[in-house]
């Protein structure tokens, strides 16, 4: 690992925390700049994973293994602190649920993109994470809350992918795969060409093909 290399690394993990924490610092308050020092941390953090990834890969799974699950930790505790101290902060909630997602607490995820989703019912984002932590929660079935979150965030963000893709679930298990393959169809026309996800896709829009010709 080159020293040049290392000034690239150290460069682009400022910038990417600077462009993470600008939005927030923008608010006025203590508790802002406890969000602020969280999302930093939590930026450098991904940077410092990545660093080891690329400097040393025989110790990259068994380094960041720990270490991840030490800094979100640390990251829920500090977002704790933020959404008793402000309840109404929406950005807050919605970091809460992403680091408890990242470590598999499906229950406290979905609690907390729920208390988002109770101080702003526009937010296509929250509504989509909400859902996603519900099939999570679920094993990977589509439960009739996480269907409606789904819904709900196509009408605010008639684009979003997981809501499309998980719909697509929905559908087929109830035997619609004319809508399944439609969402699905949708999501492969929009998918850029490297991305790995094609296949995928691919494959079950194949299979619900023929069943559906059946």
């Amino acid at each position: 690992m080159t020293a040049l290399f290392v000034f690239i690394i150290a460069v682009v993990v400022l910038v990417a925390s600077a462009f993470a924490v600008w939005p927030v610092m923008r608010g006025a308050g203590r508790g802002r700049l406890i969000l602020a020092a969280a999302i930093l941390l939590f930026v450098i953090g991904v940077g410092a994973g990545t660093y080891l990834t690329l400097g040393r890969p025989a110790l990259a799974v068994r380094s960041l293994e720990g270490t991840n699950t030490r800094d979100t930790a640390g990251l829920i505790a500090l977002l704790a602190k933020r959404v008793h101290q402000a309840p109404g902060d929406v950005r807050a909630w919605t970091f809460l649920g992403k680091a408890y997602l990242s470590l598999g607490d499906t229950n406290n995820a979905a609690k907390a993109f729920a208390r988002g989703i109770a101080l702003d019912n526009s937010n296509a984002e929250l509504y989509s994470a909400y859902g996603e932590a519900l099939v999570a929660q679920s094993g990977g079935a589509v439960p009739p809350e996480a269907e409606a979150a789904f819904n709900k965030t196509l009408t605010l963000a008639p684009k979003d992918q997981a809501a499309r893709y998980y719909l697509g679930f929905a559908f087929a298990a109830r035997g619609e795969k004319a809508k399944a393959i439609a969402l699905w169809q949708g999501l492969l026309d929009e998918a850029p060409a490297n991305a790995p996800y094609r296949q995928e896709l691919a494959t079950r829009i194949a299979i619900l093909s023929r069943a559906e010709k059946k």
